[in-house]
């Protein structure tokens, strides 16, 4: 936990100001939404070097994931996926720059870590910069892990049925 100053220090920095413009307020509604993710993937970062070194021992727990949950109050369950996650983005350099720039959210980063390997990163990344991140979902569910990304107009699978009402 933050001491009580560090944590106004980071609210302070930050700044929480009333009476803004629809259009600075949009903007700090974006940056407050690209913090909370960056913490997520800080997180999962940390969780790694925590499970690698056995630094949770010092703090007399038995893992990453059981000092996240007795330390933070973050579910256990939930601490195992990000050090899955965390460790899963360092085989993935192309995915997890655009993640630290700004340019590919959380949910899609989590969801290309998925099926993308070292192999097809790069087509994962350009196949997330052009669908919604509903629509990138349902493209990593037709895939296992590993597998490129199909070509859009190449849909397998049965075809769409319709039925017209006389």
């Amino acid at each position: 936990m933050l001491t009580t100053t560090e944590a106004e220090a980071v609210l302070a920095s930050v700044g929480l100001v009333e009476g803004l413009a629809s259009a600075e307020v949009r903007t700090r509604i974006a940056t407050a939404v690209h913090l909370a993710e960056t913490g997520k993937r800080m997180l999962a970062f940390y969780l790694v070097e925590m499970q690698d070194k056995h630094l949770y021992n010092d703090a007399g727990c038995a893992s990453a994931a059981h000092y996240a949950q007795v330390k933070h109050g973050i579910p256990e369950r939930r601490a195992r996926e990000l050090v899955a996650l965390g460790r899963k983005l360092l085989t993935l350099p192309a995915i997890d720059a655009p993640f630290g720039r700004g340019d590919l959210g959380w949910t899609t980063l989590v969801l290309g870590s998925r099926v993308a390997s070292e192999a097809h990163e790069e087509a994962w990344l350009d196949r997330a910069h052009t669908l919604t991140s509903t629509d990138i979902r349902l493209e990593i569910a037709r895939h296992r892990e590993g597998d490129a990304p199909r070509n859009p107009n190449d849909r397998k699978g049965t075809p769409e049925i319709r039925y017209t009402h006389s």
